[in-house]
């Protein structure tokens, strides 16, 4: 993994970077190809209101060095 966004944009829609999630390149690798980590970013107040107020018009991107543009995206959901 060599970067990772918070974006605006719905279902397939694409947008700049919204939030970054300060990963850094080598940062986060997965000998197996899969896995779990927790990282925690600081947000502005008008941040957090505008995703948690349609977070469905926002997606995540996790860019590789094989996959600059992405690996992988998903939108994101509101979990109660």
């Amino acid at each position: 993994m060599t970067a990772s966004h918070i974006h605006p944009g719905a279902t397939g829609a694409n947008g700049g970077v919204f939030v970054s999630l300060g990963l850094g390149e080598g940062e986060v690798t997965f000998a197996t190809g899969s896995g779990s980590f927790t990282k925690r970013v600081t947000v502005t107040a008008d941040e957090a209101n505008s995703i948690l107020a349609n977070p469905a018009s926002y997606y995540l991107n996790i860019h590789t060095a094989a996959n600059p543009g992405g690996a992988a995206r998903g939108q994101l959901t509101r979990v109660q």
